[in-house]
């Protein structure tokens, strides 16, 4: 049980480093007009 709570806490860290990286990417693209929906 434990080793899968570790699992789980290790995989929301993953989610959080990603996902600021890809909040930029679209930040960056959307400040040069190229933001295609």
């Amino acid at each position: 049980m434990f080793i899968i709570l570790l699992n789980y806490i290790k995989q929301i860290e993953v989610v959080e480093a990603v996902i600021p990286a890809h909040i930029e990417y679209l930040e960056r693209y959307y400040q040069l007009d190229k933001f295609v929906l």
